[in-house]
């Protein structure tokens, strides 16, 4: 499977987690792809009192882990097991794709799931818009699918595939993305403004309002980055 961490609940298994999350320096991998492993199946036929509270759709999305207080897209990563098996190279190649530093900066304003196509049932394959290779879909949280790829070839073109799409399919949602995106840009703005007035210990907290946070796709984050890791040594050394 491709670098990533690992996310409990809904129907699927929890992944595996790479990659750091710290200030450390601004070119090592700092950020991890947080997946969630997913079977799809046909739910099975609910009755009775039961079938009020889980609706067939209610099920699936449990079985792919999604929430109802997350707003994020959802992005289906068709997956084969190419540890295993010799003819899945091109999916061991999309794989060394994922497994990069400005991806996984855009993929935190997505909920990343790994469908197995090996066990999944090849209606629901169909349904969410797999292909015959590796191959993408991205879902609403009424499980329509917003936008489908076929296999990403560079680490670039993935990132700026996330990026188009949460902007052209997500609107109101990107807003909210945005608004955060200013409220960061003002704390480093200030951050910058209390390390000139020699306050290290205030101008540090701000900056990780920045370093600190799951959003990490703001031109200003790599600067951030450094200004925490300068902030920290003259908090070691007294200033």
């Amino acid at each position: 499977m491709p670098a990533g961490g690992s996310l409990s609940g809904g129907g699927g298994a929890a992944g595996s987690r790479r990659g750091g999350g710290g200030s450390s320096a601004a070119n090592a991998r700092q950020t991890d792809i947080v997946w969630f492993e997913a079977v799809l199946e046909t739910p099975a036929a609910i009755t009775g009192a039961d079938a009020e509270k889980e609706t067939p759709d209610d099920a699936l999305r449990r079985m792919l882990g999604m929430s109802s207080w997350d707003p994020k897209p959802v992005l289906l990563y068709f997956h084969s097991d190419h540890e295993e098996k010799k003819e899945a190279k091109p999916w061991a190649e999309q794989c060394k794709q994922i497994d990069d530093e400005k991806v996984a900066r855009w993929s935190g304003l997505y909920h990343f799931v790994e469908v197995d196509m090996d066990k999944s049932e090849k209606k629901l394959l169909e349904r969410f818009g797999a292909g015959e290779g590796p191959s993408f879909a991205v879902l609403d949280q009424d499980l329509n699918v917003k936008s489908t790829s076929a296999t990403i070839g560079s680490a670039k073109k993935f990132a700026g595939y996330l990026q188009a799409t949460v902007k052209k399919h997500f609107t109101e949602y990107w807003g909210e993305v945005q608004t955060r995106l200013d409220e960061q840009k003002d704390a480093l703005k200030e951050a910058k403004s209390l390390e000139k007035k020699k306050d290290i210990t205030g101008a540090l907290m701000r900056v990780r309002e920045v370093t600190r946070s799951r959003l990490r796709i703001g031109s200003f984050y790599d600067d951030a980055v450094k200004m925490d890791a300068s902030l920290t040594k003259k908090m070691t050394q007294g200033g």
